[in-house]
């Protein structure tokens, strides 16, 4: 795992490949959430013949944050999410995020403040 404060280092990310079609797909459980990041910009390592892949990333413009998420599976098949700028460097970490549970984490990094009430 890398740390805050350094450059991200896209070839030692990703320890298992994963499809980011499925990624996607639970990033968009809450299709609401996922359109008031203003996400542009994915690009992906790579694909092999199986659509899979070993990071991914994509920009957004929340009212916390502006950059670039990578998002990586670890070898606990769980996910560990990077909020980069756009220099790629790291401003904050997420780890073990189950994917069921990855929208809303992304969400409160970069949308969520202090003094909303739910």
């Amino acid at each position: 795992m890398q740390n805050i404060g350094e450059k991200i280092d896209t070839s030692k990310l990703g320890c298992r490949h994963f499809n980011v079609n499925v990624t996607l797909s639970q990033l968009k459980m809450n299709v609401r959430k996922f359109v008031c990041w203003g996400a542009t910009a994915f690009q992906a390592d790579s694909f092999d013949k199986y659509k899979e892949s070993k990071w991914f990333r994509f920009y957004v413009t929340g009212m916390n944050f502006k950059g670039h998420i990578y998002i990586e599976l670890n070898g606990a098949d769980l996910y560990n999410v990077y909020y980069c700028t756009t220099r790629g460097t790291i401003k904050d970490i997420s780890s073990d995020i189950y994917g069921d549970m990855i929208c809303d984490v992304i969400d409160t990094k970069i949308e969520k403040r202090p003094e909303y009430q739910f």
